[in-house]
C-alpha cells in the first residue's frame, strides 16, 4: 500500500513537503480550488525542483473551469521536467463550482475532458476543438513537451455513474470514505464498468482520500475540533451511493447521510440550496455552521482515520482487502505537526513490515 498526502497550497502547508517526503509519503497531491490557494500546476512545478522521490498530481480539476489542452498541455510539460513523477486527478467540481454558483460537470462532460486529455497526453489528437473537431500538440512543441512517458488519470468518483465511469477510462478511482461498506460498493462498481469496456478490472487503481487524527485516546469533540471540516465534503461526493439501496448501507451512516441529504438538496429547516462563497472562506479547515449537525461520530468514522498505529494498521489491512492501494491524508489544519508524527508512528511502521 503505497501512502500520500494532499496539501493545500498554500505556504503554511507546503513548507513541509520534504519533511514528509523524507518520512515516506509516496504521493503529494495538490487541490485544485482557485478560490482557496495557489495554482496547482505552478506549484507542481515548484515542488518537483525540491524533491526527489515522491510522485505530484493535482486532485482534482474539474472541466468546467480547465480546458483539456490546457490542462494537457500542463501535465506534459512536467512530464518532461519530472518524468514519470507525475499525475492528474479529474472530478466533477462540485465544491469549486458550487462556490461560484455553478453546475458540477455532468457525467458526458467528465468522459469527454478525461478522453480528450488521455489522448493528448498520449500524443495523439482528440475531438477537443469546437464542434468536437481534432486537435493535438503541434510537431514543432515536442521538444516542450513529453507524452512518452505515460500520466496516470486518476478520477475522483462518489455516485454510481462516476464510479463506472471511473472504470472505463482511468487508471486510478479517487474515493472520498474509508467505511468498507461504502468502499466495498463503490470499488464494485468501477470493476463493473471495466468489464463493461472490456478492460482488466483488477487494472483500476483504488485511491481512498482521509483525515487522521494522531492524538492519543481523543474525545469526539477533540477529534471534530482538529479535523472534522473534510467530513461534509465526505456527504457532498458520496450520498447518491451511500443512499442506493443496492450498497447496504445501514445504521447511524446512513442516517446521517440522510439528514446530509435535505440539508443539501436545500429542504432542511437549516438548509440551503443556493451556494455561498463565503461557506469555503476555511473550506475543509473547520465544519460550517450548515454542516454541524451532521458531522457524527459515525460520519466521521467513515472519513477519519483514529486511534493507535495498530487501529490505522488494522482499518488499512482492511481496505486493501477491498482493492484500496493508496492512501492519502489531508493535513490536520489546527496541528503542523500532526502529518510528521503519523508518518513517523503510523506510516513508517507498516512500510518497515511490508519490506
Amino acid at each position: 500500500m503505497r501512502f500520500g498526502a494532499l496539501l493545500p497550497t498554500r505556504p503554511a502547508y507546503l513548507s513541509g513537503a520534504p519533511e514528509l517526503e523524507s518520512l515516506g509519503y509516496e504521493e503529494l497531491w495538490f487541490p485544485d480550488f482557485q478560490l482557496v490557494g495557489a495554482d496547482p500546476f505552478i506549484t507542481m512545478a515548484v515542488m518537483g525542483e525540491r524533491l526527489t522521490r515522491a510522485h505530484l498530481g493535482v486532485a482534482v480539476c474539474n472541466p468546467v473551469t480547465r480546458h483539456p489542452t490546457v490542462v494537457a498541455n500542463c501535465m506534459a510539460s512536467l512530464n518532461r521536467l519530472y518524468p514519470g513523477r507525475v499525475g492528474l486527478g479529474i472530478g466533477a467540481g462540485a465544491s469549486p463550482l458550487s462556490a461560484l454558483g455553478l453546475r458540477s460537470a455532468t457525467i458526458d462532460r467528465l468522459r469527454r475532458f478525461v478522453e480528450g486529455c488521455r489522448a493528448l497526453l498520449d500524443g495523439r489528437p482528440a475531438p477537443v476543438g469546437a464542434d468536437g473537431k481534432d486537435a493535438g500538440f503541434l510537431e514543432v512543441a515536442a521538444p516542450a513537451l513529453n507524452t512518452a512517458d505515460r500520466v496516470p488519470i486518476r478520477l475522483a468518483a462518489g455516485g454510481p455513474r462516476s464510479l463506472r465511469l471511473a472504470g472505463e477510462v482511468a487508471d486510478e478511482v479517487i474515493l472520498g470514505t474509508i467505511d468498507p461498506v461504502l468502499v466495498a460498493a463503490a470499488v464494485a462498481l468501477v470493476r463493473e464498468g471495466a468489464a463493461a469496456a472490456g478492460r482488466d478490472p483488477s487494472s483500476v487503481g483504488v485511491a481512498v482520500l482521509a483525515a487522521a487524527y494522531a492524538g492519543e485516546d481523543p474525545s469526539f469533540a477533540e477529534v471534530v475540533a482538529h479535523v472534522g471540516g473534510y467530513v461534509p465534503n465526505m456527504f457532498v461526493s458520496n450520498r447518491s451511493l451511500a443512499l442506493r439501496p443496492e450498497t447496504g448501507l445501514t445504521g447511524p451512516l446512513r442516517d446521517a447521510f440522510l439528514a446530509a441529504d435535505a440539508v443539501l438538496s436545500g429542504t432542511a429547516p437549516s438548509g440551503s440550496a443556493a451556494p455561498s462563497t463565503s461557506r469555503y472562506e476555511r473550506y475543509m479547515e473547520a465544519v460550517p455552521e450548515v454542516y454541524r449537525p451532521l458531522v457524527t461520530e459515525a460520519a466521521v468514522a467513515a472519513k477519519v482515520f483514529v486511534g493507535s498505529p495498530a487501529a490505522f494498521a488494522e482499518r488499512c489491512a482492511g481496505l486493501e482487502r477491498l482493492g484500496v492501494g493508496t492512501v492519502v491524508l489531508f493535513p490536520d489544519p489546527t496541528d503542523d505537526g500532526a502529518l510528521d508524527r503519523i508518518g513517523v508512528e503510523w506510516i513508517g511502521p507498516l512500510q518497515a513490515a511490508a519490506r
